[in-house]
């Protein structure tokens, strides 16, 4: 009866989905009728755009060639005045008839006889308007007209040009007629192939120059004589023409459409007709519609072959989800399974690092720490990308400091860097909010993948974390860039970046580890929170990775707040030019009076000698400075990204978060920065009267557990089973329990309900803590509901677990 009804409810969604995709392909054909009438329009603006090109750049070069010929004329006309005699200007002019496109040329005196090599005889031009013009300094350049010389006859524009003598005063006139096919050259530009053609007109319409025969020789007279069309017009287009306007028309002209294309020149007037029969723009059409035509077609088949794909995979999705979620189940039993025996590797070598062990010996132990945390890592990451793949990552938001993640950053990266020569410091925009709303835990993912992955491609150089906010149509979005001077990216890598399980660089990544899934989860982490992640990178230079995601500023306070007296100067001493420069940026911006240098001896020298009411300097140059002073200053102590702030005596800036030691500084309270990775048993308080209850089936993780916790002298009891921890609750009363989730017969959470509902009001509000290797979020989230009071994962952290100790057994720390 089930499978029945699971076949008629099948049947019902795959006619569903036919009708759907079926009203689909025909909106999908109505929207491409629409688009083929688009595209049309589009073409023929495309068409008119082509004449126009063609149009200007005629204009253009005629324009260039009128111009060069006055230049050219111009510099004859000044040759002129230092010339005595008119025979000699004559003879001179004899050179010039070489020029190309010059006619004729010829100069007339201020009587007006115009003598000129091309003629044996003179001409009286005194009554022209252009030699009365230049006689009264003025050049001038007339409309076309036409001469007859002795073997032949010229039309062309006239320049006439005043020759000055040496009081400056017009003595005569050089005349000069530039041919005017030599503008042909120009308007032989033309378009579609060569099949357009053009026209050079005056304002009267009336014919300069042509590639192709004109009626009547007046243009005006042709368009009276067409059938215009598509709304275009013989006033319009004339009154374009007169008004030195640019435009198209559209008209018949014995039988043939044609478009033509109006430019004015810009001189005298004249305008540029371009000319294109309407079939040759509609062959072009054809052939292109014809094209997209068949590709649209098919484009349409492979449209529904996909949506007929999608319907049958949605049918058969319910197989792929049960899948996705036997995958994660079993991802989730075997980072379970591996994490258990991994806590007692972890386990004992904290316990081995204790003891006084050689060099050699502890060299061995930290390798293998350094590799059961790196294991730790990749399931992790392992993890994360299955939830992420099967769509059951989910965002947990709630307030956080923006100031307390920037701290763990900071201590994570300088514990990956090491030894390295690398430079770490951190770059913070000064108008970053204290707070923001949304997911920590994974934006610090996203910085610890990005860092993580610079110091793993970096040997030398620097790495900087630069941190600002920006707002986008009311939206914050906090803005991470890692910067780094590593070996850098190859171009035809970077589309391989982000591609989960693939090396970029196999050689290198092999032999720093690794799953190569960081960057990938991370793009995921930044699109679920509405961001990106870019890269740009040198090969052989270093790379830049900038993540961007959305959160919500919180109140307004700043991350820094910095009120710093005008007349107090700070004197700081840094030898590396990158933190040079950045301190000078923080101290601008937060507008401290200072001076810095990067010169041991000059430093010394200087505020030994200046005034100065601080001194930030490196503890050996700080000693140095303070014993070649002879007046009270307050010294402070600028601490190394592998320093520790512990021992120091006077106060302490921690270099990659300068700016927060610089607000430190204005503070009576002392804040320094503790770098992670220097936790050891020397800073644990003991915790004699503190009782504990360690459970666990496992007898291997009890020792651990409880060798770990012996620095703190607490009374510590074992149990192995859920009913022992029980009966042990009834007998004693606990500060504190440590129980295990995965145990038989009574798990964890059966264990918890029983001591939650025992008769003893304070037995039962004992403070218990989840220790288990299932460290998913659903997981974490179950215990919270269940009644957890925290949450200590496996392998077991020692810092954490000092926290949580800290925290739950804080009367006996008193």
């Amino acid at each position: 009866m089930k499978r029945l009804r699971e076949s008629i409810h099948n049947k019902k969604l795959i006619c569903f989905l036919g009708a759907a995709i079926v009203l689909l392909a025909v909106s999908f054909f109505i929207m491409l009728a629409a688009y083929f009438k688009k595209f049309d329009r589009t073409l023929a603006k495309e068409n008119e755009n082509r004449l126009s090109e063609t149009a200007q750049q005629t204009a253009s070069h005629a324009l260039t060639i009128i111009k060069d010929t006055g230049v050219s004329l111009r510099m004859t006309a000044d040759a002129l005045s230092f010339i005595p005699s008119s025979s000699k200007k004559i003879s001179y002019l004899q050179s010039t008839l070489k020029k190309p496109g010059v006619a004729f040329i010829g100069y007339a005196g201020r009587d007006g006889i115009l003598r000129s090599p091309n003629m044996h005889k003179t001409e009286d031009i005194s009554k022209e308007d252009y030699f009365l013009s230049a006689c009264g300094g003025k050049t001038e350049v007339t409309n076309v007209q036409r001469k007859i010389l002795e073997d032949k006859a010229v039309s062309g524009i006239i320049f006439s040009m005043p020759v000055y003598d040496g009081s400056g005063h017009a003595e005569g006139v050089l005349i000069a007629m530039m041919d005017i096919k030599n503008l042909q050259d120009a308007l032989n530009m033309t378009s579609f192939s060569g099949n357009g053609y053009a026209y050079l007109i005056d304002m009267d319409g009336e014919l300069i120059l042509r590639t192709k025969s004109m009626d009547y020789n007046n243009y005006f007279t042709v368009l009276e004589n067409v059938s215009f069309s598509d709304g275009y017009s013989f006033q319009k287009t004339k009154s374009d023409i007169n008004a030195h306007k640019k435009g198209m028309t559209l008209y018949d002209h014995l039988g043939t459409e044609q478009y033509a294309y109006y430019q004015p020149l810009g001189f005298n007037g004249w305008t540029i007709i371009s000319i294109v029969a309407k079939d040759t723009v509609s062959a072009n059409t054809a052939a292109l519609t014809k094209e997209l035509s068949i590709l649209v077609t098919a484009c349409a088949g492979v449209f529904v072959f996909l949506l007929t794909c999608v319907a049958v995979s949605f049918i058969s999705s319910k197989n792929q989800r049960r899948i996705a979620e036997m995958k994660s189940a079993f991802l989730a039993n075997m980072s379970h399974e591996i994490r258990t025996p991994m806590n007692a590797v972890t386990g004992v070598s904290e316990l081995l690092l204790r003891e006084d062990l050689s060099a050699k010996q502890r060299e061995y132990v930290n390798t293998i720490a350094h590799s059961s945390n790196s294991l730790l890592s990749v399931i992790n990451d392992i993890l994360d990308f299955s939830k992420i793949e099967s769509g059951k990552f989910t965002l947990i938001e709630e307030e956080y400091s923006l100031r307390s993640l920037i701290t763990d950053i900071t201590a994570l990266t300088v514990l990956k860097i090491g030894a390295k020569p690398v430079c770490f410091y951190i770059d913070l925009d000064e108008k970053l909010p204290a707070f923001l709303y949304g997911d920590m835990t994974r934006v610090k993912q996203i910085m610890v993948n990005l860092l993580g992955n610079a110091v793993k491609f970096t040997e030398q150089g620097h790495i900087c974390l630069r941190l600002s906010g920006r707002i986008e149509n009311g939206d914050f979005w906090l803005v991470m860039t890692v910067e780094d001077t590593g070996i850098g990216i190859r171009k035809q890598d970077m589309d391989r970046l982000f591609h989960s399980f693939e090396q970029v660089d196999t050689h290198h990544s092999h032999s720093t580890g690794g799953t190569d899934l960081g960057l990938a989860i991370s793009r995921n982490l930044a699109e679920m929170m509405e961001g990106s992640i870019d890269v740009e990178s040198v090969y052989g230079e270093g790379s830049s990775f900038t993540a961007a995601v959305r959160q919500r500023p919180q109140g307004e306070d700043k991350l820094v707040h910095i009120t710093w007296p005008r007349e107090q100067v700070l004197a700081v001493y840094e030898p590396n030019r990158d933190l040079c420069a950045l301190y000078q940026k923080s101290l601008e911006e937060y507008k401290v009076s200072h001076w810095i240098e990067s010169d041991q001896k000059k430093f010394i020298d200087a505020v030994s000698r200046g005034s100065y009411d601080f001194i930030l300097a490196d503890e050996k140059t700080l000693s140095m400075a303070e014993s070649a002073i002879d007046r009270p200053v307050k010294g402070i102590v600028l601490l190394r990204q592998e320093e520790d702030a512990y021992g120091v005596q006077e106060p302490a800036v921690y270099s990659p978060l300068f700016c927060f030691g610089l607000e430190s500084l204005m503070s009576s309270e002392k804040k320094v920065f503790r770098t992670a990775g220097q936790f050891d048993i020397s800073m644990i308080r003991p915790v004699p009267e503190a009782k504990i209850l360690l459970v666990d089936d496992n007898q291997i993780n009890l020792g651990v557990a409880e060798a770990l916790m012996a620095p703190y002298q607490m009374q510590i009891d074992c149990a192995d089973s859920g009913k022992q921890a029980v009966q042990a609750v009834t007998e004693v009363d606990y500060d504190l329990i440590f129980l295990d989730h995965m145990m038989p017969e009574m798990d964890g959470v059966e264990t918890l309900k029983v001591i939650r509902s025992l008769p003893n009001k304070k037995k039962r509000a004992v403070p218990v803590i989840a220790l288990t290797a299932n460290v998913t979020k659903e997981a974490q989230e179950l215990f919270k509901k269940e009644g957890f009071d925290g949450f200590m994962p496996k392998p077991i952290d020692i810092r954490l677990l000092d926290q949580i100790l800290m925290r739950y057994l804080r009367m006996h720390n008193r």
